[in-house]
Protein backbone atom coordinates (compact mmCIF):
# COMPACT_ATOMS: atom_id res chain seq x y z
CA UNK A 1 0.00 0.00 0.00
CA UNK A 2 1.72 3.15 1.22
CA UNK A 3 4.72 1.90 1.70
CA UNK A 4 5.00 1.27 -2.26
CA UNK A 5 4.31 4.53 -3.01
CA UNK A 6 6.62 6.13 -0.73
CA UNK A 7 9.04 3.72 -2.50
CA UNK A 8 8.86 5.13 -5.68
CA UNK A 9 9.16 8.16 -4.20
CA UNK A 10 13.41 7.11 -4.01
CA UNK A 11 15.59 5.52 -6.52
CA UNK A 12 14.30 2.19 -6.07
CA UNK A 13 14.40 -0.26 -9.62
CA UNK A 14 11.37 -2.00 -8.75
CA UNK A 15 8.81 -2.00 -6.03
CA UNK A 16 6.31 -5.04 -5.25
CA UNK A 17 2.99 -4.44 -3.35
CA UNK A 18 2.34 -7.60 -1.87
CA UNK A 19 -1.07 -8.73 -0.07
CA UNK A 20 -3.15 -11.76 0.35
CA UNK A 21 -5.99 -9.13 0.42
CA UNK A 22 -7.41 -8.86 -2.83
CA UNK A 23 -9.13 -5.44 -1.60
CA UNK A 24 -6.17 -4.24 -0.50
CA UNK A 25 -4.74 -5.14 -3.59
CA UNK A 26 -7.56 -3.27 -5.58
CA UNK A 27 -7.04 0.09 -3.28
CA UNK A 28 -3.31 -0.16 -4.22
CA UNK A 29 -4.17 -0.60 -8.00
CA UNK A 30 -6.67 2.56 -7.28
CA UNK A 31 -3.95 4.66 -5.67
CA UNK A 32 -1.49 3.97 -8.14
CA UNK A 33 -4.45 4.95 -11.01
CA UNK A 34 -4.83 8.44 -9.27
CA UNK A 35 -1.19 8.66 -8.88
CA UNK A 36 -0.51 8.14 -12.67
CA UNK A 37 1.36 5.20 -11.85
CA UNK A 38 1.91 2.28 -14.08
CA UNK A 39 0.99 -0.99 -12.15
CA UNK A 40 2.28 -4.67 -13.73
CA UNK A 41 3.50 -2.77 -16.97
CA UNK A 42 6.69 -4.45 -18.09
CA UNK A 43 7.99 -1.24 -18.26
CA UNK A 44 6.74 0.15 -15.00
CA UNK A 45 8.24 -0.10 -11.37
CA UNK A 46 5.20 -1.58 -9.66
CA UNK A 47 4.27 -4.74 -9.64
CA UNK A 48 1.58 -6.06 -7.16
CA UNK A 49 1.33 -9.52 -5.66
CA UNK A 50 -1.33 -11.95 -4.35
CA UNK A 51 1.28 -14.65 -2.87
CA UNK A 52 1.23 -15.41 0.33
CA UNK A 53 5.44 -15.36 0.74
CA UNK A 54 4.76 -16.56 4.92
CA UNK A 55 3.34 -19.62 4.07
CA UNK A 56 4.55 -21.08 0.87
CA UNK A 57 7.39 -23.46 0.88
CA UNK A 58 9.98 -21.35 -0.91
CA UNK A 59 9.32 -18.18 0.97
CA UNK A 60 12.45 -17.38 1.60
CA UNK A 61 13.94 -17.96 -1.38
CA UNK A 62 11.37 -15.79 -3.02
CA UNK A 63 11.60 -12.97 -0.05
CA UNK A 64 15.77 -12.82 -0.57
CA UNK A 65 15.48 -11.53 -4.02
CA UNK A 66 14.32 -8.04 -2.36
CA UNK A 67 17.30 -5.83 -0.60
CA UNK A 68 14.37 -4.12 1.29
CA UNK A 69 11.20 -5.61 3.01
CA UNK A 70 8.69 -3.20 4.78
CA UNK A 71 5.86 -5.31 6.40
CA UNK A 72 3.38 -2.82 7.95
CA UNK A 73 0.50 -3.90 10.61
CA UNK A 74 1.31 -7.91 10.48
CA UNK A 75 1.34 -8.05 14.06
CA UNK A 76 -2.31 -8.49 15.03
CA UNK A 77 -2.38 -12.31 15.44
CA UNK A 78 -0.36 -14.17 17.63
CA UNK A 79 0.24 -16.79 14.84
CA UNK A 80 0.80 -14.44 12.60
CA UNK A 81 3.67 -12.95 13.99
CA UNK A 82 5.14 -16.15 14.62
CA UNK A 83 5.06 -17.43 11.58
CA UNK A 84 5.73 -13.72 10.19
CA UNK A 85 9.13 -13.30 12.96
CA UNK A 86 9.92 -17.47 11.80
CA UNK A 87 10.48 -16.72 7.97
CA UNK A 88 12.44 -13.26 8.46
CA UNK A 89 14.55 -14.58 10.66
CA UNK A 90 15.34 -17.80 8.61
CA UNK A 91 15.59 -15.20 5.87
CA UNK A 92 18.25 -13.41 7.60
CA UNK A 93 20.35 -16.26 8.59
CA UNK A 94 20.17 -17.84 5.17
CA UNK A 95 21.01 -14.41 3.38
CA UNK A 96 24.26 -15.43 1.21
CA UNK A 97 25.19 -12.96 -1.26
CA UNK A 98 23.90 -9.63 0.65
CA UNK A 99 21.88 -8.80 3.95
CA UNK A 100 18.00 -8.16 3.02
CA UNK A 101 17.16 -5.36 5.38
CA UNK A 102 13.66 -6.28 7.24
CA UNK A 103 11.50 -3.30 8.47
CA UNK A 104 8.23 -4.16 10.66
CA UNK A 105 5.75 -1.45 11.47
CA UNK A 106 3.25 -2.39 14.67
CA UNK A 107 1.41 0.24 16.61
CA UNK A 108 1.60 -1.76 19.66
CA UNK A 109 -0.21 -5.18 19.62
CA UNK A 110 1.10 -7.46 22.26
CA UNK A 111 2.06 -10.21 20.24
CA UNK A 112 5.25 -8.27 19.00
CA UNK A 113 6.84 -8.55 23.11
CA UNK A 114 7.84 -12.23 23.07
CA UNK A 115 10.18 -10.95 19.70
CA UNK A 116 11.60 -7.80 21.36
CA UNK A 117 15.12 -9.33 21.45
CA UNK A 118 14.84 -9.52 17.54
CA UNK A 119 13.65 -5.79 16.82
CA UNK A 120 15.60 -2.71 16.77
CA UNK A 121 13.85 -0.01 17.47
CA UNK A 122 13.98 2.49 15.05
CA UNK A 123 11.17 5.08 15.43
CA UNK A 124 7.77 6.02 17.25
CA UNK A 125 4.89 8.21 15.80
CA UNK A 126 1.87 9.61 17.08
CA UNK A 127 -1.65 8.59 15.43
CA UNK A 128 -3.61 11.83 15.26
CA UNK A 129 -6.17 13.12 16.90
CA UNK A 130 -9.04 12.51 14.32
CA UNK A 131 -7.39 8.66 13.53
CA UNK A 132 -7.49 8.11 16.77
CA UNK A 133 -10.98 6.18 17.41
CA UNK A 134 -9.89 3.53 14.76
CA UNK A 135 -6.96 2.16 16.17
CA UNK A 136 -8.79 1.08 19.31
CA UNK A 137 -5.90 2.79 21.94
CA UNK A 138 -3.09 2.27 19.99
CA UNK A 139 -1.93 5.32 19.24
CA UNK A 140 1.79 5.39 19.01
CA UNK A 141 2.55 3.35 16.11
CA UNK A 142 6.60 2.23 16.52
CA UNK A 143 9.05 0.93 13.47
CA UNK A 144 11.84 -1.82 13.84
CA UNK A 145 14.19 -3.96 11.79
CA UNK A 146 15.00 -7.34 12.16
CA UNK A 147 18.01 -8.17 13.55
Amino acid sequence: GVCCFAALQTEARAVVANDIDRFALDACRLNARLNRVSVDDPRGRLKLSHCDLLSSADASHRLEEFDIIVAGDMMYDEMLTADLMKTFLALGSSSRNRKTRIFVGDPGRRWRDSHCNHLLHLARYEIPQQLRMANHGLFYPDVFEIQ
